[in-house]
């Protein structure tokens, strides 16, 4: 059988039927038909009911702000800065690649920020994840300081300064040029700026300009950022059900470039999501 690519954030869609779904199903996700567990996504288009999706063949790009000339969402980042971050930095190479991922969040999330339109993602056996402590990538900060973090102020601010995001390597040669004329007090401080308060961190660290990089590696690190005494962590899917299992627990950001099934529950609250859920697992077994 031949299955075509559902495209992440496009209108393509690969519309399954229920056999070629269940076929598919009993083949590649034994793991999550022996205990199934809900994984929720979000968008603004509806879906076919049934879909699959290979993230891998797909290269995302954040939902832009609009001020960052995308244009096509309200909410979002100024550029790929946190992208590059996460898929390029050495401290972070355990996790997907977020630029081949699809974002979800664990457990039944009711959040309509990124759409009202509610879908279900069955993860391939072997799916590996990448997991936020927060309801959200950009809520964890720092631990040396709560005034940084990887959301659309970070973003804007690297952007207004000129730091590129073309990859990793050119963003760490601008940031130490950017330490480099702090240092010789050509660089002025906002009220809020995280990427100053990171190089006062270095001077704070005694750090020499030509050891900058290894020090952004560092500070930069899923582990030096918390929430709730907790950090950005790399999942298997048995951990991610006993996450997604957790009732008294908030929806977290997860993200997987493993390969999955889609189901569409359309716009749903709460206690929708768990009857829409339910009839799933029956559907399934």
């Amino acid at each position: 059988m031949i299955i075509k690519y559902f495209k992440l954030f496009e209108s393509r869609s690969s519309e399954l039927s229920e056999s070629e779904f269940l076929n598919i199903l009993n083949e590649n996700c034994k793991n999550f038909k022996s205990d199934p567990f809900p994984i929720t996504r979000s968008k603004r288009e509806p879906g076919p009911k049934f879909s699959y999706i290979n993230p891998k063949e797909h290269t995302r790009e954040p939902l832009k702000h609009e001020s960052a000339g995308g244009g096509y969402h309200i909410e979002g980042v100024h550029s790929n800065h946190v992208q590059v971050i996460i898929d390029e930095l050495p401290s972070w190479s355990e996790f997907p690649k977020r630029r081949n991922s699809i974002i979800g969040s664990s457990g039944f999330d009711t959040r309509t920020l990124f759409g009202k339109q509610k879908f279900f993602v069955i993860p391939f056996d072997g799916a590996k994840f990448g997991v936020s402590p927060g309801a959200d990538l950009w809520i964890p900060s720092m631990k040396d300081t709560y005034n940084i973090t990887l959301n659309d102020r970070f973003t804007y601010i690297l952007k207004h300064n000129e730091i590129s995001d073309e990859n990793i390597d050119i963003m760490l040669k601008d940031i130490e040029a950017y330490y480099r004329a702090y240092l010789k007090g050509k660089v002025e401080s906002g009220p809020y700026n995280p990427l100053y308060i990171f190089i006062r961190l270095a001077v704070q660290n005694k750090i020499d300009p030509k050891d900058i990089k290894d020090f952004f590696n560092i500070k930069f690190s899923p582990t030096n950022f918390t929430h709730q005494g907790q950090t950005y962590q790399v999942m298997d899917i048995d951990q991610v059900r006993d996450l997604c299992k957790k009732t008294d627990s908030r929806s977290k950001e997860i993200w997987t470039d493993s390969e999955c099934l889609i189901v569409y529950v359309d716009d749903k609250l709460m206690s929708d999501l768990r009857k829409k859920f339910n009839e799933l697992k029956e559907m399934i077994k």
